[in-house]
């Protein structure tokens, strides 16, 4: 959607749109699959 085109917006509200880090999220999902103490070594490292 251009600049033109939100400012001067004819139509239904458009829809939110979600933009987020791939890498940060799929590096919390393996972190989750680890067990409490390789977890807590992984936190402390960083």
């Amino acid at each position: 959607m251009t600049t033109d085109q939100i400012l001067n917006y004819d139509g239904n509200m458009p829809y939110e749109v979600v933009i987020e880090d791939k890498t940060v999220t799929e590096q919390m999902r393996l972190i989750q699959q680890l067990d409490e103490e390789d977890r807590q070594t992984i936190f402390n490292i960083s």
